[in-house]
């Protein structure tokens, strides 16, 4: 049997410290007009508010997505799970998904494809970040170069802006950032 269900991010960080029940959620404390009001219970699976048990009892793909989401904002609690043997658990192309909207991840997910080692999409996902900071450490190593270049008086703002594919402004503004 399938179950439908609607899972909830919040933007920040934390366990659930929301209403769970209408009851909770208005604001009267007066019996006569609970006792009116119907007292709908919200399913609420809050990863933040779950033990690692308790996500271990999911027989499906939900269980590693909610672990992945409890630790989206620890780095080494991912690097343990990526590394541990729920990182080799191939990801069913709907959970990817999910696990993209939920935290951001930017894992690739190629249609028609099934499932994909977690472990290898977030290694895929870690280069790619590594790649474009060691781009942007050449980029502002390079522009430090031609500053100090600028300074000895052996390279004219001009010419160490077209080096750096800045205007002049932009490139004497960064520099002023830096010395500042």
């Amino acid at each position: 049997m399938a179950i439908d269900m609607s899972i909830v991010r919040r933007a920040w960080e934390g366990d659930w410290d929301g209403p769970t029940s209408l009851h909770e959620m208005l604001d009267t404390a007066d019996a006569e007009i609970l006792r009116l009001v119907p007292d709908y219970k919200m399913n609420l699976l809050s990863p933040s508010n779950m033990s690692d048990d308790d996500l271990d009892r999911f027989s499906s793909d939900l269980g590693l997505v909610m672990r992945y989401i409890k630790y989206a904002g620890n780095k080494s609690e991912l690097e343990r799970i990526t590394q541990g043997p729920l990182g080799g658990q191939p990801l069913d192309v709907d959970a990817m998904r999910l696990l993209n909207a939920a935290v951001g991840a930017r894992l690739a997910v190629e249609e028609g494809g099934q499932q994909m080692e977690m472990a290898k999409g977030f290694k895929e996902l870690i280069d790619e970040y590594t790649e474009k900071g060691v781009k942007k450490g050449r980029k502002e190593g390079r522009r430090e170069v031609l500053a100090e270049l600028v300074r000895e008086g052996i390279l004219s703002a001009e010419d160490a802006a077209t080096f750096a594919d800045v205007n002049v402004a932009e490139f004497e503004m960064a520099n002023a950032r830096t010395e500042g």
